[in-house]
């Protein structure tokens, strides 16, 4: 890392110069050693959960790994290979989004996640 040098310039104010700056236009951070866009200055704005491996999820963590692209990290998603689901309250492996694969019709029963005939039971 470079400290802010009166021959560089330091855009977004961080106290480190541009040319040693790996995360631009963020007064809060400066360095993003996996390189996945996310600073690894945790409390600084949108600061990396997991500085120590590339990920792009932005929903429940910002920078952790995320294998089916969905936004949610695949530590805080109930299906991380499936990008249509991510929640499932009781835990019975069918998801609680209706507009996903496997949908769970009763999300709070775990004795219960499908409604074949449609009468609410």
């Amino acid at each position: 890392m470079t400290t802010t040098d009166p021959n560089n310039v330091d855009s977004d104010g961080d106290g480190w110069s541009d040319e040693g700056d790996d995360v631009d236009d963020n007064p809060t951070q400066w360095e993003d050693e996996d390189g996945d866009g996310y600073g690894d200055q945790f409390n600084g704005f949108l600061g990396d959960s997991c500085p120590g491996d590339f990920g792009h999820s932005y929903i429940d963590r910002f920078g952790c790994p995320d294998t089916d692209s969905d936004g949610w990290s695949d530590l805080g998603d109930a299906f991380p290979l499936d990008p249509t689901q991510w929640a499932d309250r009781d835990v019975e492996v069918y998801g609680d989004n209706v507009n996903g694969n496997n949908i769970d019709a009763f999300p709070n029963n775990p004795t219960q996640w499908q409604d074949s005939d449609g009468d609410g039971y």
